[in-house]
């Protein structure tokens, strides 16, 4: 008997041990695949703004006429400025209207410099 209840104290005590272990990886675990999944996402992003960008240089250039331009100011706990400029184009015949003036703003949207120089 005495037997019994020395295997016992080492099984329960190396159970403790082994829960500890595994609390601790399920915790990493938590930890390091959203952070994986996030990182991943900002990089598939990067890579199809990148693409896009890429593309782009490749476009056929038309003259093309600027329709509306204003800056855009959005308040509340932050404010954010940004340029808003409609354009019109025409290829083939076909007219064609937009408001997107940076390739790969469609993906991932990075503002940069400042909206009234964008704007002039």
């Amino acid at each position: 008997m005495d037997e019994f209840w020395t295997w016992f104290t080492i099984i329960m005590g190396g159970g403790s041990v082994l829960i500890a272990i595994g609390s601790a990886v399920v915790a990493l675990i938590c930890t390091i695949v959203p952070l994986g999944l996030i990182g991943w996402f900002i990089y598939a992003q990067f890579k199809k703004r990148s693409a896009a960008i890429a593309s782009a240089q490749t476009w056929r250039m038309v003259t093309g006429r600027v329709i509306q331009s204003r800056v855009e100011v959005h308040g509340g706990d932050t404010t954010t400025v940004e340029p808003a400029i409609t354009y019109a184009y025409d290829v083939n015949g076909q007219t064609y209207q937009s408001s997107q003036f940076r390739a790969g703003d469609s993906v991932m949207r990075v503002t940069s410099g400042n909206a009234y120089q964008t704007v002039d």
